[in-house]
């Protein structure tokens, strides 16, 4: 069980917990908001930030890995 649950997190890309320590206002600073932002916010401006940085969109895949990663983030610590 444990294999194949590390084996899912690498093949998918996604760990349970982050690698490197983040910075106080993560994930918050990735979309541009305030840690006393509003769950609403949050969602909107991940919209936006998702829009620009898709690789089909002309954004950049590293970017848009960013961005899915601190959404992520805000979706399983945050709230």
């Amino acid at each position: 069980a444990e294999f194949a649950k590390k084996f899912a997190q690498g093949f998918f890309g996604f760990d349970d917990e982050p690698k490197e320590k983040l910075e106080p206002d993560y994930p918050y600073s990735v979309f541009g908001l305030k840690k006393s932002s509003s769950d609403e916010d949050m969602k909107s401006a991940y919209r936006k930030s998702v829009l620009k940085a898709h690789p089909d969109k002309g954004g950049s895949t590293e970017l848009f890995r960013k961005v899915r990663e601190a959404w992520e983030y805000f979706t399983n610590y945050c709230k």
